[in-house]
C-alpha cells in the first residue's frame, strides 16, 4: 500500500492540490449564486458534472486499469482519481480560450447554453483521461504522457472548430441552449473516440502514438459536420431562440449514435491479464 516512487508521491501531491483548489474554485463560484438569479437546472447539472466524470473513471480504474497495480489496488486507484479530478478542473480553465468561460458564462451569467456545454466538455475531458488509464504500462508517465496528448488535441479540435465555424457566440451572446448540447455532444464523442485510440498495453511510444492516430483520426470528421450544423441552425432574427429538440438533442444523438458504433466497430482494447505478465 502506497509504496509509490519519487515521481509518483510528486503527482500525487500535486494532483491533491489541484483537485481541492480546482473544487473550492468550482463549487464556490456555484454558492455564490444567488438562488433566485440561478437557473435551477443549470446549478444542477454544474453540481453534478464533476461527480458524475469521476465515477466514470473509477469505473474505467477498476474494469481496464493495470490489472497488476491499479485494478483492485486503493493506492493506485487514488492516485489517478485524483489525478482526474486535477484533470478536469484545470482544463474547465482552459474552455475560455475557446469562448465559452465555465466561471464567467456557465456561472456568474446563468447561462443554461455554456452550463450544458461545459458539462459535456468536463465529460470529454474526463474520457480522454480515462482511456488513457486503459491498460497495462510501466510507469504512470505511460499513463500521463497519453492523457496529456489525448486532452490537448481534444482541445486543439474544439479551438479549430471555433476558428472556422462554431457556436461560441450563439452560446455565450444568444444562450442558444440547442448550441450548448450540440458542442456538449461533439466533445463527449471526440473524448471518447480519442480515449479509446490511448487505450491497449503500452509498448513503446512510437506504438503508441501511431495507433493514436490509426484510430483517433475519425474524430476530426467531426469538425466539419458541427460547423454545417451549427451554420444551419445558427439563431437568425426571426428565431432567436432555436428548438433545443429538434436542433440541439436530435444531432446530438446522432452523433452519439455515430460515436458508439465506432467503438463498437473497434471493440474493447487489448490489456493482458495479471497472470500473463511475468512477476
Amino acid at each position: 500500500m502506497f509504496d509509490f516512487s519519487e515521481d509518483e508521491w510528486v503527482f500525487l501531491v500535486l494532483a491533491l492540490a489541484g483537485a481541492c483548489v480546482g473544487a473550492w474554485r468550482w463549487y464556490f463560484t456555484l454558492l455564490r449564486v444567488s438562488p433566485l438569479n440561478a437557473d435551477s437546472r443549470s446549478q444542477v447539472l454544474l453540481n453534478l458534472a464533476p461527480p458524475i466524470s469521476l465515477v466514470l473513471l473509477m469505473l474505467v480504474l477498476q474494469s481496464l486499469a493495470d490489472p497488476v497495480y491499479v485494478a483492485g489496488h486503493l493506492d493506485y486507484t487514488l492516485l489517478f482519481l485524483a489525478g482526474g479530478a486535477c484533470w478536469v478542473f484545470g482544463a474547465s480553465e482552459a474552455f475560455a480560450l475557446m469562448g465559452v468561460s465555465t466561471i464567467d458564462d456557465a456561472m456568474r451569467r446563468r447561462n443554461p447554453a455554456a452550463a450544458v456545454a461545459v458539462a459535456g466538455g468536463l465529460v470529454g475531458v474526463m474520457l480522454a483521461y480515462a482511456g488513457s488509464n486503459i491498460g497495462n504500462g510501466p510507469t504512470i508517465w505511460t499513463t500521463l504522457v497519453p492523457a496529456f496528448a489525448a486532452t490537448a488535441v481534444l482541445l486543439a479540435f474544439w479551438f479549430v472548430l471555433e476558428l472556422i465555424g462554431g457556436a461560441y457566440e450563439a452560446i455565450t451572446l444568444d444562450h442558444d441552449v440547442a448550441a450548448g448540447i450540440r458542442l456538449a455532444a461533439f466533445l463527449v464523442c471526440v473524448g471518447a473516440i480519442l480515449g479509446r485510440a490511448m487505450a491497449g498495453d503500452w509498448l513503446d511510444w512510437d506504438s503508441t502514438f501511431l495507433e493514436f492516430v490509426k484510430l483517433g483520426w475519425p474524430a476530426a470528421l467531426l469538425i466539419p459536420a458541427m460547423v454545417m450544423m451549427n451554420r444551419r441552425y445558427a439563431p437568425t432574427p426571426q428565431q432567436t431562440h432555436p428548438e433545443p429538440g429538434t436542433r440541439g438533442l436530435t444531432p446530438a444523438v446522432i452523433m452519439l449514435v455515430v460515436t458508439m458504433a465506432y467503438l463498437v466497430y473497434l471493440g474493447l482494447p487489448h490489456v493482458a491479464p495479471a497472470v500473463a505478465r511475468p512477476s
